[in-house]
């Protein structure tokens, strides 16, 4: 293993709170080497897979200040945080949080659209469920549970000093995209001033898959890892955006309610409020 080739900060959630344009922002950046498949998923599904399966994900790697990687499971995976601070017990992360309300509606339409919840989302949201707040991540219905942000981030705390883990907001970084970014590539100890030439674009925007089938055998085939350029443009032509339909007042009136507690436990963890989720 050549130790310049380890990553040296990881992106490790949200899901669908903006880890894929965050990559591709960080990926522009001449300081930076970004896996080119994103969603490694080593440290939670594919750890069996081993050290060098994992490392050589990285082997173009040159000159880079930084090295790294964005998979939105890992904070949320129990197991996830120990694993990576065995591998890369120095490494800085990355954490980029969406207001869970508009996360887990954004989710839900994601799985709908794939055909595995035909539930309306008000039943989906049931918070009366007896079933667990968190279940493991490759439940698909773990729209509420995969919100509570602050019990995530205390595990990862568990693993590596709170110095070691950046957290954005993702509200805010639509709002003030270079002061944002340039908070966090100092965190990674990059060239602070670089505005990204995509910046403003959105990648991974609600959407659908024209053939679900062309989507698995990309995914089966690991596309992202053997051609990325043109697994992208392949993905791109298959996709259908979509937009969905506003959330019901009275679902969203509930969600507030139950989220409320959640969002002053992160604020106290953050030590700083969130304004950006009570406009």
């Amino acid at each position: 293993m050549a130790e310049s080739r380890l990553p040296t900060f990881l992106v490790i959630g949200a899901p669908k709170s903006g880890t894929t344009t965050l990559a591709r922002y960080l990926g522009a950046h001449p300081d930076v080497y970004m896996a080119p498949e994103k969603e490694l998923r080593y440290f939670d599904r594919r750890h069996r897979e081993g050290p060098e399966w994992y490392l050589a994900h990285f082997a173009r790697a040159g000159s880079e200040k930084a090295v790294g990687e964005a998979t939105p499971t890992y904070m949320v995976d129990p197991d996830a945080p120990r694993r990576m601070a065995e591998l890369l017990p120095d490494a800085r992360l990355v954490a980029i949080l969406r207001n869970p309300i508009e996360r887990a509606y954004s989710h839900y339409w994601q799985v709908r659209r794939r055909g595995t919840d035909l539930r309306s989302f008000a039943e989906a949201m049931d918070i009366d469920d007896p079933r667990p707040l968190v279940p493991g991540p490759a439940q698909p219905g773990a729209y509420i549970g995969l919100g509570h942000y602050a019990a995530q981030l205390r595990n990862v705390a568990e693993h590596y000093p709170r110095a070691a883990i950046h957290v954005m907001i993702l509200e805010e970084m639509v709002d003030a995209p270079e002061a944002v970014l340039s908070e966090l590539h100092r965190f990674l100890g990059v060239e602070e001033a670089f505005t990204p030439p995509n910046l403003g674009e959105v990648f991974n925007a609600s959407h659908s898959f024209r053939s679900w089938r062309l989507r698995k055998a990309m995914m089966r085939v690991r596309a992202w890892s053997i051609a990325p350029g043109l697994a992208r443009r392949l993905d791109r032509l298959n996709r259908d955006e979509a937009a969905y339909p506003e959330m019901e007042p009275d679902v969203r009136a509930r969600l507030e309610e139950h989220f409320a507690a959640p969002n002053r436990e992160l604020a106290s963890w953050l030590g700083r409020e969130i304004t950006a989720w009570s406009n």
